[in-house]
C-alpha cells in the first residue's frame, strides 16, 4: 500500500486522463491481493 500513497507524490506520472497509471496499477494489485491471497490459502490447506 505504501507504493500507492509514494506514487501520489510524484510530479512527473504517467496520466491517462486524471488518473497516475501507476497508483491505478498498486490500486488493482492491493484489491487482487486481498482478493485472491486468501482463496488460494484456503485452496492448499489438505482436507
Amino acid at each position: 500500500m505504501g507504493r500507492l500513497v509514494v506514487e501520489g507524490f510524484r510530479t512527473d506520472s504517467l496520466m491517462l486522463g486524471s488518473i497516475r497509471v501507476a497508483q491505478l496499477a498498486s490500486g488493482i494489485g492491493i484489491v487482487l491481493a486481498i482478493l485472491l491471497v486468501p482463496l488460494l490459502l484456503k485452496r492448499s490447506r489438505p482436507a
